[in-house]
């Protein structure tokens, strides 16, 4: 099981559904609050593609030592 991409699919939820609420804000731009409704949006939206981003940057290095451990136990193999 792949806990960070279930985090990430958790997150990219979590994101469509402040998408949902900029986007209903921008509809009715004149309603009460809806400037406060826009910022909490943003930042909740913003907050999860930084997560998001930081938990893909962290599947790239544990790939890459996944690659790296493979390729020296080959080496190994072969001596």
């Amino acid at each position: 099981m792949d806990i960070v991409q279930i985090l990430i699919g958790q997150y990219q939820s979590q994101m469509s559904e402040q998408m949902f609420d900029l986007n209903a804000t921008l509809m009715n731009p004149t309603e009460k609050g809806a400037l406060d409704r826009l910022d909490t949006a943003v930042k909740k939206y913003s907050i999860l593609k930084n997560q998001i981003d930081i938990l893909e940057d962290l599947q790239g290095q544990m790939k890459a030592r996944q690659n790296y451990q493979k390729q020296q136990q080959q080496q190994n193999a072969q001596e």
